[in-house]
């Protein structure tokens, strides 16, 4: 079941794909590069970063929309997209990858209560399951294999977890949050105006997806 949700994935992970763009379109990388402000005349559109000031005769924006409102736009956004960012999204929560032994057969858990709202075997390797567990804001401890066993005893009751992985999406200053999880409106209201470009700035990135929001777009 959660191998046919994931849909295609990726022999060596997702950064196959970000490095294949990045080769194909001879593309300079600048990691580490925080953007500040972007400004636009009737040259071109400048960056201000933390690491210098760049030009372009166009840009993509495809920041998050949770650390978007952190970059001054100059001229500024117009009031539907202002509004947008100033409600932002209720999206909390983590993911969490675990290897587990004795999990075999798979499993699909779906609701609270309980620790993982959303808990899938992705796919089994000979003693080994692969599984993703969903649950809210705090982010557990992938070096605490013990409790995160505990945890996953209450619904495979052998399990053990070997190995596990997740990134702190709401500490990770880059991000300040998860996946876009729009409230209720707020599509019908602002899908357009998020889309629509600004002067010689598109935008772009998963939370604002006609197709898959909050996947990779």
């Amino acid at each position: 079941m959660g191998t046919v949700m994931l849909g295609p994935r990726f022999a060596n992970g997702s950064d196959e794909l970000i490095n294949a763009m990045i080769e194909e379109s001879n593309a300079r990388v600048e990691l580490g590069t925080v953007v500040h402000a972007i400004t636009q005349t009737g040259s071109g559109v400048t960056a201000e970063t933390s690491r210098g000031t760049y030009q372009a005769a166009a840009l993509i924006c495809a920041v998050p929309m949770t650390t978007l409102g952190s970059i001054t736009f100059t001229p500024e956004l117009d009031h539907t997209k202002s509004a947008a960012l100033a409600l932002g999204h209720p999206g909390q929560g983590f993911k969490l990858w675990m290897a587990a032994k004795n999990a075999g057969g798979g499993v699909f858990a779906l609701g609270a209560p309980g620790p993982y709202h959303h808990l899938f075997t992705v796919e089994e390797r000979g003693e080994l399951a692969l599984l993703v567990g969903f649950g809210d804001a705090k982010c557990p401890d992938v070096n605490d294999l013990e409790s995160l066993t505990t945890t996953l005893r209450e619904y495979i009751p052998n399990a053990e977890v070997v190995a596990a992985d997740a990134h702190d999406w709401h500490r990770d200053p880059h991000a300040l949050g998860t996946w876009a999880i729009y409230p209720a409106g707020f599509t019908t209201r602002f899908e357009e105006a998020l889309n629509r470009p600004h002067g010689a700035v598109a935008f772009a990135g998963g939370d604002i997806s006609h197709v898959r929001p909050g996947y990779i777009d």
